[in-house]
């Protein structure tokens, strides 16, 4: 599963950096005055995997890609382990 967490790794550092390029050829698109034939043909120059929409959250233990908490980006079953040891910063054992 460490392939997984190292390429999920490699996809975020893959949209950090062409997010200001797709973000300037959005509002570029949208401009009336520009032609929209010359901004589609751009596009395609993008990485496929530069889009914030390919990104899958993993969690950063196991590389579980199911019910993932998004506050500690864990998965239920790493979340629940590392809470019974205590290791997560407000999160305690029930008890009543």
């Amino acid at each position: 599963m460490r392939y997984l967490i190292e390429k999920d790794y490699k996809a975020r550092q893959q949209v950090l950096r062409w997010e200001w390029k797709r973000l300037i050829l959005k509002v570029m698109v949208k401009n009336p005055y520009l032609s929209k034939s010359e901004m589609v043909k751009r596009w395609r120059y993008f990485p496929l995997k530069s889009s914030k929409t390919r990104i899958r959250n993993r969690c950063i233990l196991s590389g579980r890609a199911g019910s993932i908490y998004t506050r500690f980006r864990l998965s239920r079953i790493c979340l629940r382990e590392e809470g019974n040891k205590g290791k997560l910063v407000g999160v305690q054992r029930a008890s009543w």
